[in-house]
């Protein structure tokens, strides 16, 4: 005999959160799953009170030179690495109103642990103001994808002492100018270390495609064997199921940048 299923709750990503005002009519409580890191979360929330609470038009942040005091991060963040999303008037509309229905829900479940973003996770915890937060990562697809896939990036990997590449891959929406490219090319090579580099820029229509030809000259000859670099196509989850024992992961937002030399 068929038996009815009771709604106890819905969860919900940071792209529905107008859900929580369909579950309101339904008296059900939501919890949100905030699949970017805790500070990104942090990052927002301080965007949203500075509009609401100080009535700042956070649009003017583009090309400032302010220090910007987010809470759990050690550093003032300049405003000019504020994300590009929030600098424009529809997007930092999007991103506050979608803010400000956090607030409605009753949990948030964060991909993140403890040990990447501790001072992060600790603010947020202490914030009684905010939903209660719970750090469940790194959550990740393990499914193997075809060896011949990544043959080459997994061959270069295994060629490295355990735990030595670091790997460098700024997500969907991280993209960079050329000079910036350059810079980050010119750092890596100095530092000597190890190194698997997701490379794109935003202004291409092909993705999977590394932007080798932004890279300063001899770049690639010079740091063969040290480094490699691959297109956004190359699925980062799947290169951390294969071959997670030897590489050391960046994320675009760090609270404790000394903590990785």
């Amino acid at each position: 005999m068929a038996t009815k299923a009771r709604v106890v709750g819905f969860v919900v990503d940071m792209f529905c959160l107008t859900m929580t005002e369909v579950a309101d009519e339904f008296s059900i409580p939501t919890y949100l799953y905030f699949s970017s890191g805790a500070s990104f979360l942090s990052f927002t929330m301080f965007m949203q009170r500075l509009t609401d609470e100080h009535g700042a038009d956070i649009t003017e942040f583009k090309d400032s030179d302010e220090k910007l005091p987010v809470p759990g991060f050690v550093n003032p963040v300049p405003a000019t690495v504020t994300p590009s999303i929030l600098l424009d008037k529809c997007g930092s509309v999007i991103v506050t109103s979608s803010a400000r229905l956090i607030w409605k829900t009753r949990w948030v479940f964060i991909n993140t642990f403890q040990e990447l973003e501790p001072d992060i996770i600790q603010s947020l915890s202490a914030d009684d103001q905010l939903p209660p937060v719970y750090a469940v990562g790194p959550l990740l697809n393990f499914q193997t994808p075809p060896e011949s896939e990544f043959s080459d990036v997994i061959e270069f990997i295994d060629q490295q002492p355990p735990k030595s590449v670091v790997f460098l891959c700024f997500g969907s929406q991280g993209s960079f100018s050329d000079p910036q490219i350059k810079q980050q090319a010119a750092a890596l090579e100095s530092s000597g270390r190890r190194f698997l580099w997701c490379l794109r820029r935003g202004n291409q229509s092909d993705f999977t495609t590394p932007a080798e030809s932004v890279l300063p000259a001899g770049f690639l000859e010079r740091t063969r064997g040290v480094g490699k670099v691959i297109g956004w196509g190359q699925d980062d989850s799947s290169l951390i199921a294969i071959a997670n024992t030897n590489i050391v992961l960046m994320s675009s937002i760090i609270p404790k940048a000394e903590d990785l030399k």
